[in-house]
């Protein structure tokens, strides 16, 4: 999420992902996921992303 100083100026909620091996594979996992429908895989990526970028 990034820093706004500004409150004129909001967050889109859009995730950018840094094109590496480590995020592709994560991405593959996401998808493979949620096309499976298993939440508690969907949760733990979400989490993690979550706290990468807190």
């Amino acid at each position: 999420v990034p820093n706004l100083p500004d409150l004129n100026i909001s967050y889109d909620g859009r995730v950018e992902w840094n094109p590496t091996k480590s995020m592709d594979a994560t991405i593959h996992q996401f998808r493979t996921a949620v096309l499976s429908a298993n939440v508690r895989i969907i949760k733990q990526i979400l989490k993690d992303l979550h706290n990468l970028a807190s």
